[in-house]
């Protein structure tokens, strides 16, 4: 993704591009970052590998710096302020 185009894109909006490499997994529990650096023999072995390695990207961004993750189909009754103030306690 051109770093130019996206700002350009999302001018004005609460967006940030960040690139990340394997560092991103320092200071995680032990499993996470055997995950992390071994994750790439997955992609040709199999199937999904992709996802699992979103999954554990999400997870480890959410354990280093906090916050909330929701997909875009979620449907939310409440809103996302109840978790924010929830989630602060």
């Amino acid at each position: 993704l051109d770093e130019d185009m996206f700002a350009l894109h999302f001018e004005g909006l609460n967006f940030e591009l960040r690139r990340y490499d394997l560092s991103l997994f320092e200071g995680l529990p032990g499993r996470a970052k055997d995950a992390a650096h071994g994750i790439t023999s997955y992609f040709t072995k199999h199937e999904n590998s992709f996802s699992h390695w979103s999954d554990l990207f999400r997870s480890s961004v959410l354990y280093k710096f906090g916050g909330i993750y929701t997909d875009l189909d979620n449907i939310w009754f409440r809103p996302i302020e109840v978790m924010i103030i929830f989630t602060e306690l």
